[in-house]
């Protein structure tokens, strides 16, 4: 004999499924690097040399 499922909490637990996202904050991290590296190459050219 089947078991009967709890079908509301079983679609509960699926909706936590699928793709995973960055999070917002290494969203801003990522952005913040990448302006401080545009800043970087602006101003010293792709190589960066350290005196």
């Amino acid at each position: 004999m089947k078991k009967v499922r709890n079908v509301v909490a079983r679609l509960a637990i699926m909706k936590k499924g699928g793709v995973h996202d960055k999070t917002n904050k290494a969203k801003r991290c990522k952005q913040k690097q990448k302006l401080q590296k545009q800043i970087r190459t602006n101003n010293f050219g792709p190589y960066s040399f350290v005196s």
